[in-house]
């Protein structure tokens, strides 16, 4: 197989990558802290996923929060790669939830029913298509330099290489397999845990080339900024720069107004705090006060307050009677103006009209009794002769015949005829009293 694609969400130090890988052999180059191992183990991961062989939690859970995104975000990654056949898969990793899924790239099926699981339902991809195991291929197939270090002691990885040498080829030995590997390595990378060696040498070299580089790329950064700034300076006319020095003046007088503002806020705070010495030492004569007369003065203040309470009530009920009261004073005056009105009518009368003023007030009261009582008596008077008379038809003998019907009737006559001269008389009485104080009245209104 041959990886042609890696897409990175979010894997450790790197986010959003997406590498494409030619046929032939491909470089990563980058400095230090760039990621290169980073991308290594993305790829690992893409295979076999954070689970390693034995499968232990504790090295899954230690590996995840190791590679987890160091920026936040989505905990993922998807591999693309060409089998032997022609085959182009793909496999995208949810690595937050621990699910992976397989896809052709050509036709967009899903594949992932055709792989294995272990007992934990772990798909076991890189297993089945590399036919080893994590442990085994990142110590053969993806090997770091701390690893050839320890590639003496991986008795498991010198089997494998025998299984495979031997079925591979069998007229070839393991165990010259072996030495010729070892050859090479001495030749090509240098001795297990030498101080000297290719490897060594170009790691030298390496670092010095990359300090080199740094000193280059900072120095070129300098020299690229004091000739932009150069270019900048050069391209600016008479008017350009009367612009530029019309804005500096701008910025050094917003600066100069803030810092009076500034100025400002700190005088005001200066007279707040002379301020607040000043009542300060105006309440130290406080501070002397005896303690022995707290008591009282705290009696005093429980006073106070219900005094204050109290008068707060009587001014609420003095404003909740204060309608009554506004009424009460209406109808006083509206008194006043009568009793006024009264008396300038009082003093439009005569002191001889006054002298009269018991007889008429006695005429007034029989003559009121008089018309209450003289309708009764008249219908009595008339109702007892009506009957007296009935009686004599109808008993001769009972009443005396020289009884004076005629008389009696003109004697009534007469009683009653004085009666309605003296009710006459008074009515006319009462009338010109009424007359009287009609035309007294506007004169009273006047004086008033």
């Amino acid at each position: 197989m041959r990886l042609t694609r890696i897409e990175i969400e979010g894997f450790g130090s790197l986010q959003g990558v997406d590498l494409r890988f030619g046929p032939a052999m491909n470089l990563v180059v980058g400095p230090n802290e760039a990621g290169k191992s980073t991308l290594q183990e993305a790829i690992v991961t893409g295979l076999y996923g954070l689970r390693s062989g034995d499968g232990a939690r504790a090295a899954t859970v230690e590996r995840a929060d190791r590679w987890r995104p160091w920026q936040g975000g989505d905990f993922g990654l998807a591999l693309e790669f060409e089998l032997d056949d022609g085959t182009q898969l793909r496999v995208e990793r949810d690595l937050d939830a621990e699910t992976a899924r397989v896809t052709d790239v050509g036709t967009g099926a899903d594949l992932t029913d055709r792989f294995d699981r272990d007992a934990s339902g772990v798909l076991q991809l890189g297993r089945q298509l590399l036919g080893v195991s994590r442990d085994i291929y990142t110590n053969t197939a993806c090997i770091s330099r701390s690893e050839v270090m320890r590639l003496e002691d991986a008795g498991s990885i010198k089997e494998v290489i025998v299984a495979l040498a031997d079925s591979a080829h069998p007229d070839r030995t393991a165990q010259r397999v072996l030495d010729r590997l070892r050859q090479e390595r001495v030749h090509r990378i240098g001795k297990p845990r030498g101080r000297s060696g290719p490897l060594h040498d170009l790691e030298s070299r390496l670092a010095e080339l990359e300090r080199q580089l740094g000193a280059a790329r900072q120095a070129r950064a300098s020299v690229d900024e004091l000739a932009q700034k150069r270019e900048t300076v050069g391209a600016l006319t008479e008017a350009e720069l009367g612009i530029v020095q019309t804005l500096d003046a701008a910025v050094l007088a917003s600066r100069l107004e803030e810092g009076r503002h500034r100025l400002e806020r700190v005088q005001a705070m200066e007279q707040a705090i002379n301020e607040e010495r000043s009542r300060q030492e105006e309440h130290t004569r406080f501070a002397m006060f005896p303690l022995d007369r707290q008591s009282d003065v705290q009696e005093l203040r429980s006073h106070l307050r219900a005094t204050k309470e109290a008068q707060e009530e009587f001014e609420r009920r003095a404003a909740d009677v204060a309608p009554q009261v506004r009424q009460l004073e209406a109808e006083r005056a509206k008194l006043d103006a009568d009793a006024q009105g009264y008396e300038t009518r009082a003093r439009g009368i005569d002191s001889a009209a006054l002298t009269h003023e018991p007889a008429v007030r006695e005429l007034l009261s029989a003559l009121n009794v008089g018309d209450a009582q003289a309708p009764e008596g008249h219908l009595r008077a008339q109702t007892a002769a009506e009957d007296a008379r009935r009686l004599a038809e109808r008993h001769p003998g009972l009443i005396g015949q020289n009884l004076d019907w005629s008389t009696r009737q003109r004697e009534f006559q007469r009683v009653y005829s004085e009666w309605r001269e003296r009710h006459t008389v008074a009515l006319e009485a009462r009338r010109r009293a009424g007359a009287e104080r009609a035309v007294a009245q506007p004169s009273g209104a006047a004086g008033a």
